[in-house]
């Protein structure tokens, strides 16, 4: 019962804590959002109203959100943040406001990692003291103050709950157990898809250091292991299905300034928000997203706790009020010895001799342990220090992309060609934010430090003082409060467009024009929690927006100019498609000349006034006309551009339009409509693809220029191919021929 009561008090003492360092936050939490970054606290309101409605069977299939207006595929385009959404359920059954819920998973985040990264270093340590200083070292990191515009990017904690209840069933493995790590790893692989992308090696790697740590039942344990993966298998699947759909289409290649864009630099490892207390001047070290500097104290006692104070080590060193002085001599070795690992592993990607010398030394290091297990099986465990900071290398490595870089030269290569190659890493273009898997580990070595530094004093008043000594310096170093907060219109006193779109009778999608990107882009997106209604232009991504077609693997990105003026143009496809009605915001810089045009194209369509609220009018359309299946000749391939990319591989990119004349009628179910490719040089096939094409969004009459990288083979003719694009049907829908260049 003591033991409770003690863990209840921890939990109520992170959840304090939380409140301190983040105020005022949960104090604004119904009105206000973070000042900083794009408004994604928006679109996740929106994402989790949705999810509410697919659990209630008011949405049609899991994922199928109703943005991107017609795609039954628009969440799976962004990290949906379900973990959001499963902890916000039950407080939905009494609250609407779903700002207010994002708002709090938010800062519920900030308690759940400290105390999951608690309980993982407690069952590491056998230390609730080491456990206290890696949750708050983890919880309030600068990465995560950074990510605090991204709500699904937070969903950490349940890394560390997964880790820890894999520890419990490998110390005890049972059924209850199995059950209980089964629950927690789905979470752990479901509640943000990017952070269970970028998390995803620590699970075989720490598990491995698990498998060799509780060794008295270690067949029973991957038993057990094997049947929490049994049981997390099928709903996996259908969680990612959608996912998976889209790999078959082609996942997205991120282009190389893309990638670039979102790697981090040398500066950044030194960098902080703008809104940090202690170190707030150098956030102009950040790149777009970046790698944060992790505190000197967390990073000195990371140090201790990855090499100790001294060679091995003894318990209560300290035995006199004068031998304490040797604390700082100990911690000042560790740091030497970190700091030399870093620097040389930071060599290593850059000088050839030094990556020998690394890769030599980390070899080496790892035969010796072998051997030592092989030679020695009864010796303990070596400590998950080395494995923690490997791991925290390597994540720190993987942050700078395609290359090593500072704010104006080149360096060296990175690892990010090699990451690629690991499945679904392929996907991601934001590598800095792998970072928050080296600021885990550290925290977890700065708890383990902490541990090392009170082993040496006999008292445990004195011991319990080391624990909060290291607490509060790792906070004072990461306090960013007050955070800056905006307020924001809430659900209560949105526009009475709104109001009036959720009281029309007719059920049917809404277009909002003219489409703006602005601070306040996403505020369509968080209103249609009232209207409940699909909207063709709903936002769900940074700056540009995305067409929801693939070609070829390649997204299609328009600016909000070229979309609106698309939409409009592509009205008619989109009134067949279930558009309904069309909200004209007078406020956003609409010049009475562009409201001409677009009200001349809504009555082009038979749609009239329905009623006027302020600066906006709301238009409704008449009844669709019906639409027809596509047919072969509805889609024409035309050649505009081949050129080579590798003339060595012999592989050409190849450009071409595809121009439908059917609205919406390409979409199959949940699949997208497949095309094979075929290159044919003098009736020989060189070379085949497969190309998908999503429900188009807007502009299904215009082109749609799309791109397909086609390896070749040894060509019959070297100057011409044929390019033909069939259905599964083997009905041909476009073909024509190429002529290769030099």
């Amino acid at each position: 019962m003591r033991s409770l009561a003690v863990e209840l008090a921890i939990v109520l003492g992170f959840t304090l804590v939380a409140v301190a360092m983040t105020w005022p936050f949960l104090a604004k939490a119904r009105t206000h959002i973070v000042d900083f970054g794009v408004d994604d606290t928006l679109l996740y309101a929106r994402y989790a109203r949705c999810f509410r409605d697919w659990l209630i069977g008011r949405e049609p299939g899991y994922l199928s959100f109703d943005m991107y207006f017609p795609s039954l595929l628009a969440g799976a385009t962004n990290d949906s943040g379900l973990g959001i959404a499963v902890q916000a359920l039950p407080l939905s059954l009494f609250v609407r406001d779903w700002l207010f819920l994002v708002n709090l998973v938010t800062f519920a985040s900030f308690v759940m990692c400290a105390h999951a990264t608690y309980l993982l270093t407690r069952e590491i340590t056998r230390s609730r003291g080491a456990g206290v200083v890696a949750g708050l070292a983890f919880a309030f990191c600068f990465y995560r103050m950074r990510q605090l515009d991204h709500a699904n990017v937070l969903q950490m904690q349940w890394l560390p709950y997964a880790l820890y209840f894999m520890c419990r069933l490998a110390a005890r493995p049972s059924w209850p157990r199995t059950i209980v790590f089964a629950l927690f790893s789905f979470f752990a692989f479901t509640a943000s898809f990017n952070v269970a992308i970028y998390g995803a090696l620590t699970f075989p790697i720490i598990g491995a250091w698990i498998l060799f740590a509780y060794r008295d039942k270690r067949g029973a344990f991957v038993g057990r292991l094997l049947a929490a993966a049994a049981l997390d298998a099928v709903p996996l699947y259908f969680a990612y299905r959608p996912y998976l759909i889209l790999r078959d289409v082609g996942a997205p290649i991120r282009q190389a300034w893309e990638i670039k864009m979102f790697s981090s630099h040398v500066e950044s490892f030194h960098a902080a928000p703008a809104f940090s207390t202690l170190y707030g001047d150098l956030s102009h070290n950040m790149s777009d997203e970046s790698a944060t500097f992790l505190g000197w104290s967390v990073l000195a006692l990371a140090a201790v706790g990855a090499f100790g104070l001294f060679p091995d080590q003894p318990r209560r060193l300290v035995s006199s009020r004068w031998q304490w002085m040797m604390v700082p001599v100990g911690v000042a070795r560790a740091a030497a010895l970190a700091a030399g690992l870093v620097l040389l592993a930071f060599f290593a990607l850059i000088d050839p001799w030094a990556k020998l010398l690394f890769l030599g030394g980390a070899g080496a290091f790892a035969v010796v342990v072998l051997l030592r297990r092989v030679l020695h099986p009864s010796r303990k465990i070596p400590s998950i220090a080395g494995v923690l900071v490997t791991l925290a290398l390597f994540y720190s490595a993987a942050c700078f992309g395609l290359e090593i870089r500072d704010h104006t030269s080149v360096l060296g290569p990175g690892i990010w060609p090699l990451m690629r190659k690991i499945p679904g890493f392929e996907e991601v273009r934001t590598p800095a934010r792998l970072f928050f898997v080296t600021s885990f580990c550290v925290a977890i070595l700065a708890g383990m430090g902490a541990l090392r530094i009170a082993d040496t004093f006999r008292h445990s008043w004195l011991r319990w003082c080391v624990f909060a000594l290291c607490s509060a310096a790792a906070l004072y170093e990461l306090r960013c409060v007050p955070l800056p907060l905006r307020r924001m219109p809430t659900i209560a006193d949105a526009p009475p467009v709104y109001r009036a779109l959720a009281k029309a009778p007719e059920p049917g999608a809404v277009l909002e024009l003219p489409i703006e990107w602005s601070q306040h882009g996403r505020l369509p997106v968080y209103y249609a929690n009232i209207h409940q209604r699909p909207e063709v232009n709903g936002i769900s991504s940074w700056g540009t927006y995305y067409f929801n077609v693939f070609e070829g693997g390649y997204w299609k990105k328009l600016d909000a100019t070229g979309l609106a003026t698309m939409a409009l143009d592509a009205l008619r496809a989109e009134h067949i498609a279930g558009l309904r009605f069309v909200v004209l915001h007078r406020g956003s810089g609409m010049t009475d000349s562009d409201r001409d045009i677009f009200v001349a194209g809504i009555t082009s369509e038979g749609g009239h006034p329905f009623g006027s609220y302020g600066t906006d009018e709301l238009w409704e359309l008449p009844d669709p006309p019906p639409s027809r299946a596509a047919v072969p000749g509805d889609l024409e391939l035309t050649l505009r551009d081949v050129a080579w990319t590798e003339r060595h591989n012999r592989e050409m990119l190849v450009t071409f339009d595809f121009v439908n004349r059917t609205g919406d009628a390409l979409y199959e179910g949940e699949k997208p409509k497949h095309f094979s490719l075929k290159a044919a040089s003098a009736g020989v096939t060189v070379g085949e693809g497969n190309v998908y094409l999503l429900p188009l969004l807007f502009s299904p009459h215009g082109d749609f220029p799309g791109s397909y990288r086609m390896k070749l083979a040894s060509l019959h003719h070297p100057d011409w191919v044929t390019l033909t694009i069939t259905d599964d049907d083997g009905k041909v829908w476009g073909t024509t021929q190429a002529h290769l260049p030099d």
